[in-house]
Order: structure tokens, then C-alpha cells, then sequence
């Protein structure tokens, strides 16, 4: 008997094995969630340690394509009546951008060492006296306290407390101690990634036109045009979002790194300028900027001999991250990103709750690019009524 051929029935089969498969699938990760949770983890914390330096060439080159793009273009009109070969048209560019780092790293270098080593109160011998005489200050101090309750008869009663928060200390230094051998692999290990990242960026930099192209070429290929043209078009308003930021946080970096300068050079803090370049530019991580500023003027301060240039510096520190949060940030970066200056610090603020120091860092141009898209998706609503 012959079975008649039923195309539509054959359809339905499929959707129906299909489904149930589905379904099975479903089942069967829903029962082990966990398990397919850790394999997943899994799966991205190995693809994220071995694509890293990828990764960071990357970010490294996106960084640095706005200044390849100007020595190019500088070069390009000092050979303008030569006729330069297509395959080295960004090489000079992308090889003056990192002999520019280069001299950049090396004078900071320099100046820094001859700026340690000048003067006798500004030897490494001296510095190191310095924070010796700070150490026997502090002891002495500390005996001539225990003498003191000791003679009020208070010291019987803040022994226990005094042991007590020693032993806490002691464990408190093991932990950190065991910890930081750890911390010292890990950054050993980004040390090398972030070296490798450095030669592929180098390779983006210099081919980033024959990349960008091959890249289009694909999307044009196995993309459908329609849905080609948008992902090129939101792509372009990413890149100028991103980059706007970049250009935000870098004129907030040159901003504070002159104002924490100034300051600091009027208390007569050491290595003012110095200092203020440091925490101007770590400025660009929210708040662990503003730490890392607050830590070096308050201890340059107090190894000055004189504790208080260290409040000095502290209320400076702590005045001028307050201006920065408030009035700088907002209106610098806010500007550059189209938003509102509430809702860039709001965005700090939650980001930086739920996704801690990374999340702070992309809050503002991920807020943007989602205002982006929920604009053009009401004028299409809109213009669609």
C-alpha cells in the first residue's frame, strides 16, 4: 500500500520534533542550572584569559586611533607631492603615535628620577630618612602614651582591648601577606598580556583600514540588506558615543591633573606636579581615581615632617573630588554624551553598586547608547501612527 506524500504533514512533523526537543532541552538544563551555570562561567572566564591580549590591543588601539589618525594626516601633508604606497598608509601614523608614548614614558621617567634625586631633603637616602624619623616619631609616641595611662591607672583597663586588636592586626597583615602573592602572579600575568596587546594594537593601528573593509565586506556578504544598513548605522553612533566619552574623560583627566597641581604647589606639597598628573589621569576609574589621589598627597604630607601640610592636602583632595563629582564630570562628560548631568551621576551611582569599578566605568556611554536606542525606537513609533 502506497503511503501518500503530504508536504504540509511533513512540516508539521518537524515543527513538532523540533518542539519537543526544545522542550527536552529546556527540561534538562532547567534540572541541572547550576552545573550549566558553572559550564558556562566556565566557558568565558577561559575564553576571556586567552583572547585577553586580544582584547586589550583592542581597546588599545581604539584608544590610540584619534592620535594616529592626526600624525597621519600631518605626514601625509609633508608628502603630499610624493606618492605613498597603499600598503603603508597608516605605518607612519601608528609609528610616530608610539614613538610619541615612548618619549612621553621616557622624559616622565627622567624628570621624576632627577625630581627624587635633587636637593638633600629630596634623595632616596633622605626620603628614606624621613620616613624613618616618622617611624621612631610614632614609637616614642606610643610609649609616651602607655607611661602615661599607666601613671592615670587607665592601662590595666585598655590592655586586654590593646592585645586584643594586635592579634587582629596580626592575622589582618598574614591575610593581606598571602594574598598579595596572589596578586602579584595575577599581575605578573597582565603585565605580558598587556605588552602583548600593546604589538597587536600596533597591527590594528596600522591596518585599520584593510580591516575595517574586509570586515564590511563580510557583513555585506552574509548579512541581508536591510539589516545590514542598521547594524553599520547604530555601530557609527556607538563609535561616536564611545568616543565622546573618551574625549569627555580626557579633558576632565587634563582639568584635575591642573587643579590637584595648583593646589598642592600652594601647600608646598612635594612632587605636586607629579602627584596631580597621577590622580589627574586615575581620575578616569570613578572613585578609585579620587583613592589613589587622596593616599599619595596625605602620605607625601606627612613624610614632609610637617602633619599639617598632610590635613592640608586632604581637605584639597577632598574639595576638589567634590567639584570634580558635582559640577566637572557632569557637565565635561554629560556634554560630550548628550546627558542630562543627574543622569550621569545617577548612572555612576547604580552602576557602580551593581557592577563595582567596571561598571562605573562604561555607566555613562552604556546610558547613552540606551537612550539612543529608546529615542529612535519612539520616533519610530511616532512616525508610525
Amino acid at each position: 500500500m502506497k503511503i501518500p506524500w503530504n508536504k504540509n504533514y511533513l512540516i508539521i512533523s518537524f515543527h513538532v520534533i523540533f518542539t519537543l526537543i526544545a522542550v527536552f532541552v529546556i527540561g534538562i538544563t532547567i534540572m541541572n542550572l547550576e552545573d550549566v551555570l558553572n559550564f558556562i562561567k566556565f566557558i568565558f572566564n577561559n575564553f576571556f584569559k586567552l583572547a585577553s591580549p586580544l582584547i586589550i590591543g583592542l581597546v588599545i588601539a581604539y584608544l590610540l586611533d584619534p592620535i594616529a589618525d592626526f600624525f597621519q594626516k600631518k605626514w601625509n601633508q609633508l608628502n603630499s607631492k610624493k606618492k605613498v604606497p597603499s600598503n603603508s598608509k597608516r605605518a607612519a601614523g601608528t609609528a610616530f603615535t608610539y614613538l610619541a608614548i615612548l618619549l612621553i614614558i621616557l622624559i616622565s621617567s627622567l624628570i621624576t628620577i632627577k625630581k627624587i634625586g635633587s636637593g638633600n631633603s629630596g634623595t632616596i637616602e633622605g626620603f628614606a630618612n624621613v620616613i624613618s624619623s616618622s617611624v621612631e616619631g610614632l614609637s616614642d609616641m606610643y610609649t609616651n602614651l602607655q607611661i602615661t595611662l599607666n601613671e592615670w591607672g587607665i592601662f590595666s583597663y585598655v590592655e586586654d582591648f590593646v592585645v586584643n586588636l594586635t592579634n587582629s592586626i596580626a592575622v589582618f597583615a598574614k591575610d593581606v601577606s598571602l594574598s598579595l602573592t596572589g596578586y602579584v602572579t595575577k599581575a605578573g600575568s597582565g603585565v605580558v598580556n598587556f605588552f602583548l596587546g600593546f604589538v597587536i594594537a600596533f597591527y590594528f593601528l596600522k591596518d585599520k583600514n584593510t580591516i575595517l573593509k574586509n570586515v564590511s565586506g563580510l557583513m555585506d556578504t552574509f548579512l541581508p540588506d536591510k539589516i545590514n544598513k542598521k547594524l553599520k548605522t547604530s555601530l557609527e553612533d556607538i563609535n561616536i558615543i564611545f568616543s565622546g566619552y573618551i574625549r569627555g574623560q580626557l579633558t576632565d583627566a587634563f582639568i584635575m591633573a591642573t587643579l590637584i597641581s595648583i593646589s598642592l604647589s600652594l601647600i608646598n606639597i612635594k612632587y605636586a606636579i607629579l602627584i596631580g598628573v597621577i590622580s589627574g589621569f586615575s581620575n578616569v576609574i570613578p572613585f578609585f581615581g579620587a583613592i589613589i589621589g587622596f593616599v599619595l598627597a596625605v602620605s607625601t604630607g606627612l613624610l614632609s615632617g610637617e602633619p599639617i601640610k598632610a590635613l592640608y592636602a586632604a581637605i584639597a583632595m577632598l574639595v576638589l573630588q567634590q567639584v570634580d563629582t558635582i559640577f566637572i564630570v557632569p557637565k565635561v562628560v554629560g556634554e560630550n554624551v548628550e546627558l542630562h548631568p543627574v543622569v550621569v551621576l545617577l548612572s555612576l551611582s547604580v552602576a557602580g553598586y551593581l557592577f563595582g569599578i567596571g561598571g562605573m566605568i562604561l555607566a555613562v556611554p552604556v546610558v547613552a547608547i540606551i537612550k539612543m536606542f529608546l529615542l529612535r525606537y519612539i520616533d519610530r513609533k511616532r512616525s508610525a501612527i
